[in-house]
């Protein structure tokens, strides 16, 4: 926002005026995550929650951002996508067989028109021993 005064001058008279100039943002800015891949541990049997976090260097609706989980979405994974927290429910590592979970993050603002950006995240599966050993046969 800028304020100026304008002066006309002639022979016989000066005139001024005050000019008002409003600079309007343009949404030239994505949004970028602090990282591009995120890493988390996740302790079996035990819920979690972590945070991605994006920035948008414009201004007003052009800088608000909302975080969007991109498919495929995970059973056990929600993301808040005001404040970017990710939420996940008990695992059983044994059950699903993996020992990671691999997912994409889109941070979006709410300009026109919307750009956006990607992360990856990872959480690693941490097993607990929570099974006891058994053997694959009764008789050896």
């Amino acid at each position: 926002n800028y304020k100026i005064k304008v002066y006309a001058n002639s022979k016989d008279y000066t005139v001024s005026a005050d000019v008002n100039i409003d600079v309007l943002d343009e949404n030239d800015n994505a949004p970028q995550f602090e990282k591009q891949h995120y890493i988390f541990n996740v302790t079996e049997e035990r819920e979690a929650a972590f945070y991605v976090k994006a920035i948008d260097p414009d201004e007003d609706a052009n800088s608000e951002i909302k975080y969007i989980l991109v498919e495929p979405i995970p059973e056990n994974v929600t993301l808040n996508e005001k404040t970017g927290r990710i939420s996940v429910k008990k695992i059983d590592v044994d059950s699903i067989g993996k020992s990671e979970i691999n997912f994409i993050v889109m941070a979006e603002d709410s300009g026109e028109p919307p750009l956006n950006s990607t992360a990856q995240v990872t959480l690693k599966l941490m097993d607990i021993n929570d099974n006891a050993p058994f053997f694959s046969k009764r008789a050896y």
